[in-house]
């Protein structure tokens, strides 16, 4: 299919159906023949070949695109995530770094730099989304302490929407807490003359 056909999607059904790792290392090098490194990264991976992933990654600036497919990858290390957030911290960018620090299992640093990447406007929900995975699978309650304190505004002087503090007492399981929260949030809702609002709202964090 490759050498005589130039028909890498049958040679790909093949290997996505097998998962064999000569194969995958062929495809790779065919899509770095015609220049397609996106292609060549996503069956590196597949086949396991993450270092020569993350060197291809690095030569052609597809770090991002790497990161994506590594996270979707089932055998997947902390230590590779390790490495590409020590990557994105010499690059500068904050939520990326402290997204990887997060899926390295780092979660306390990861929580610092979440923390801060969410003072850039553009990054805010994602990056307090990103704080909420991390403390929750992290299990620790200094660092939930931290972040409720955080999205209450008592770091700040600025308060976050109440729906993040409901959706990280839900992701720790503190359903009592969770409870109260929506209640509040609700309350808000009806005193601003927003009934409707106010009654979606309490139902669907009932169904949650």
């Amino acid at each position: 299919y490759l050498d005589h056909l130039s028909d890498p999607h049958s040679a790909s059904e093949i290997v996505l159906e097998s998962r064999s790792i000569e194969g995958g290392k062929m495809l790779a090098r065919f899509y770095q023949s015609i220049n397609d490194h996106e292609s060549a990264l996503q069956f590196l991976i597949l086949c396991g070949c993450v270092s020569e992933a993350f060197q291809l990654a690095q030569k052609h600036n597809k770090l991002k695109h790497y990161g994506e497919l590594l996270e979707q990858h089932d055998g997947a290390k902390a230590n590779e995530f390790l490495v590409l957030a020590q990557y994105f911290e010499n690059e500068k960018y904050t939520l990326l770094t402290g997204k990887y620090y997060f899926l390295a299992k780092e979660y306390s640093k990861a929580l610092k730099l979440l923390l801060k990447a969410s003072t850039f406007g553009n990054d805010e929900q994602q990056a307090l989304s990103l704080a909420i995975d991390c403390v929750a699978s992290s299990n620790d309650d200094r660092l939930a302490t931290q972040l409720i304190e955080f999205l209450l505004g008592e770091s700040d002087g600025k308060p976050k929407d109440p729906k993040l503090l409901f959706r990280l007492y839900m992701a720790r399981k503190q359903f009592k807490e969770a409870a109260k929260t929506s209640v509040i949030i609700s309350s808000q809702e009806q005193i601003a003359g927003n009934y409707r609002s106010a009654h979606d709202l309490l139902f669907s964090m009932y169904q949650e």
